[in-house]
């Protein structure tokens, strides 16, 4: 698996990325195949509903959001049996952002985490990468934290795999 990160790394190194649709295509499509994640259990800007008191707030689109199955298109939407759905089935969150934009709190991936009850998260930004598994009852755990170019150093992007979510 570090093998072919090293190489995604490298080829995605050869393009002068420009925006957070780029890193998504470039980067974190390839990165989700390297982890095991079937295409057919990952679905792109899934709406994501989140509560203020009895408020339901602005929904939000996850840029990825990996499921336990492939039925997610039929629970997109805002009803307790959909939301309920998605947090049973809910694996990994991934943000996406543009070169350069990596913010210091993690609050939008952590946001969908905490909504869809999803394991773990990743935010990528095409030059660094930061993964955490979320915890209920304590600050999340930071799996990882490094830059592209050192992530085939770092054998706990394991962690992040279809095998062990």
């Amino acid at each position: 698996m570090l093998h072919k990160i090293e190489k995604l790394v490298s080829d995605f190194k050869q393009s002068i990325i420009q925006s957070e649709a780029e890193v998504r295509s470039k980067f974190i499509v390839p990165l989700l195949d390297i982890l095991n994640y079937p295409s057919y259990l990952r679905s792109e800007e899934f709406p994501v509903y989140g509560f203020e008191g009895g408020k339901r707030l602005p929904t939000k689109n996850a840029d990825f959001l990996l499921f336990a199955s492939k039925e997610f298109a039929a629970h997109r939407g805002y009803t307790q049996n959909d939301i309920d759905w998605v947090q049973k089935n809910s694996l990994l969150v991934v943000e996406a952002k543009k070169p350069g934009e990596m913010p210091e709190i993690s609050g939008q991936p952590q946001y969908y985490t905490i909504w869809t009850k999803a394991i773990a998260y990743l935010a990528i930004d095409g030059e660094r990468i930061r993964g955490y598994y979320y915890s209920v009852t304590d600050v999340d755990y930071k799996i990882i934290d490094c830059t592209l170019d050192d992530l085939a150093q770092h054998p706990a992007i394991r962690a992040f795999s279809y095998d062990e979510i």
